[in-house]
């Protein structure tokens, strides 16, 4: 099933990646989607991308020749598996050989550089939907401090973003140490926007599960 699509004009911008083929992610305003688009959910991909499945339930947002080969490797991938398993189990492969995990129980045996392209893949997959403020909470949360002067968000674990409707997606936040399970992405005595708001993105890079943590106000230390 393909993850596509959302209708309207959408500015983006392609990443190249060493297995030469390209993942590409919103940069812009993206616009609701039409009844028949709908069906695809909250994870409805960007226009022009489809969901990767490399594994059951596997929502990644990637180029249509990305998810080809992906299907290819996983029709390719018990022929590069070590006859009689090794040290790695039965799933140990050959020489040459790596497991591509997508997540950790993903143990089709690729090339190295599609390994390395999929987990780039995991870590920008914030930036592959359609409407990135209507994707799922799943347990993740961001809000100020007590005092106003800083964000936190949680879990500390997972990787996050920003992604500003109209003015579109922000780079990683950063870390500026925790607080009772949170992180906190701030430095101390940052100001909030009074006027513009934004989502902020957790992604799991082990699974490139993408959660909404929330909507805030912008955080003038980190964006113009």
């Amino acid at each position: 099933m393909d993850g596509k699509s959302f209708s309207g004009r959408t500015r983006r911008r392609g990443l190249l990646l060493s297995g030469g083929l390209a993942l590409t992610v919103a940069a812009a305003t993206l616009t609701a989607a039409s009844p028949a688009q709908a069906q695809y959910g909250p994870y409805t991909c960007a226009s022009g991308l489809v969901w990767r499945e490399a594994v059951s339930g596997d929502r990644v947002c990637v180029s249509p020749q990305w998810r080809t080969k992906t299907w290819e490797e996983n029709r390719l991938g018990p022929s590069n598996v070590q006859p009689g398993g090794g040290a790695y189990g039965p799933d140990t492969c050959k020489q040459g050989f790596v497991w591509r995990e997508t997540r950790p129980s993903d143990h089709v045996c690729v090339d190295p550089r599609s390994r390395a392209d999929n987990r780039l893949a995991n870590a920008h997959a914030a930036t592959g939907y359609a409407n990135p403020g209507q994707l799922p909470a799943n347990g993740t949360h961001a809000s100020w401090t007590q005092y106003g002067s800083r964000l936190a968000v949680s879990p500390a674990h997972l990787t996050f973003q920003g992604y500003e409707p109209g003015r579109g997606y922000h780079s990683q936040m950063g870390n500026y140490g925790s607080s009772y399970g949170s992180r906190l992405v701030t430095p101390q005595n940052c100001r909030q926007s009074s006027s513009r708001s934004m989502y902020v993105l957790a992604v799991d890079v082990t699974t490139g599960t993408v959660s909404n943590a929330g909507r805030v106000a912008v955080p003038l230390c980190l964006y113009p």
